[in-house]
């Protein structure tokens, strides 16, 4: 009794593994990476503002900045119009690049 109650949680076990296995694989793939332009961003706090946004939409997103061309480069599971309506409303409108 006790070897089979010890089996079956080593199968969940392994099948919860398997699944976060899987859905970080899927997440990979569903990654791009989108540039937008924010003509009202022009300092390092409004860039640190523009990150923080975006990390609120997607954590795990990768955020590069260049403040001379006012434009951010994304790498993200997100959509464009996730971004673009987080960034509106936080007073940031962008355009796509």
């Amino acid at each position: 009794m006790v070897r089979s109650s010890l089996f079956f949680k080593n199968v969940f076990d392994l099948t919860i593994m398997t699944k976060r296995k899987l859905s970080d694989e899927i997440k990979l793939i569903w990654r791009k990476i989108m540039k937008l332009l924010i003509v009202n961003m022009t300092c390092g706090g409004c860039a640190r503002g523009v990150t923080a946004t975006l990390n609120d939409v997607d954590p795990n997103a990768k955020v590069d900045i260049d403040l001379t061309t006012k434009v951010v480069s994304i790498d993200t599971i997100a959509s464009v119009d996730q971004m673009m309506a987080a960034l509106a409303r936080d007073g940031f409108p962008a355009q796509m690049q």
